[in-house]
């Protein structure tokens, strides 16, 4: 269906699927384990694959081209969304694990802050909440916007890979602009991704006391697959991966990449997100506004 209808793309069309389908009749617990492994692993997979058909030069030429503009969309999430969670009437953790989920990369950041900040899972699962409806509306409606702002491949791809949280929806959202735009907002990613690990380190010194007993186990929660993506490219930049295999690599990462956001549309609990209340989804609202709003129009002043 991505190929009858290329506007939209085969990611999209496997997550509105998804979510289709479990509104309809929600998948059976038995179904959970292969669910989850589609949601996690093979995503992970989809993207380390990606890494295969790329080179360290690309690499690292797009991520010095993108690093201004991750560390300002950060810097202005991590600063800000607490002030305007604190404006909603909403604690001071919940809005700090909303902040680093929308900054950095969703439900992985929330994850691995929760312990070093002394959350408790009810304030994790509520800050997961609060941005998920946000970041699946972002699949849909940042390649609108793209083509409505005249964005190019590049352009596109910067802007998926520094605004939208997750890795799941900034790859949906980027492959269904164009592929090139999905291979470009998969380094941009990877390289914001990397950023988690000093906001934890930054959250466990300023927590203080027995709270630095937990960073450690934190740090453990670092992603790994952001490491086996760079060795991929790092064994294509040496040669040791044939250039025949590069074709067959970015088909089944775009394969693999189908699967897994089918996966996490029918992971997806609408049901659950109604329960949360007004205030913290006017935070999800307004942060994703925040930080989406703030890449674009650094993209469109200064790299247009």
């Amino acid at each position: 269906m991505g190929t009858l209808v290329p506007v939209i793309g085969g990611p999209i069309f496997a997550l509105v699927m998804g979510i289709a389908l479990r509104l309809v009749r929600a998948p059976a617990a038995y179904f959970q384990p292969g669910l989850t492994f589609g949601q996690k692993t093979l995503l992970q997979a989809a993207v380390v694959m990606s890494g295969s058909a790329l080179t360290i030069r690309q690499i690292w030429s797009a991520g010095t081209l993108a690093t201004p503009l991750i560390l300002i969309t950060i810097l202005a999430g991590l600063v800000l969304i607490p002030y305007l969670g604190r404006s909603f009437g909403l604690g001071g953790k919940v809005t700090h694990l909303v902040a680093v989920g929308t900054a950095i990369c969703g439900a992985t950041a929330i994850g691995a802050v929760t312990p070093v900040i002394a959350a408790t899972a009810a304030e994790m699962a509520y800050a997961i909440s609060t941005i998920f409806v946000f970041n699946t509306l972002a699949v849909v409606v940042y390649p609108l916007l793209g083509h409505l702002s005249g964005f190019t491949d590049w352009m596109f791809g910067l802007w998926t890979g520094t605004a939208i949280h997750d890795t799941s929806s900034v790859l949906a959202a980027a492959y269904s602009f164009s592929e090139q735009a999905g291979q470009y907002a998969t380094v941009v990613k990877m390289a914001r991704t990397t950023m988690l690990l000093p906001v934890i380190v930054g959250y466990g010194l300023l927590a203080g006391g027995d709270q630095k007993l937990s960073l450690s186990a934190t740090l453990r929660k670092f992603p790994q697959f952001v490491l086996w993506f760079a060795v991929a490219a790092a064994m294509n930049s040496l040669g040791w991966i044939p250039a025949s295999v590069a074709p067959v690599a970015r088909f089944l990462s775009k394969f693999l990449m189908v699967a897994a956001l089918a996966a996490v549309g029918l992971n997806t609990d609408f049901k659950a997100v109604t329960r949360i209340g007004p205030r913290p989804m006017l935070l999800g609202l307004a942060a994703s506004l925040l930080i989406g709003g703030v890449s674009w129009a650094i993209i469109r002043l200064f790299y247009a």
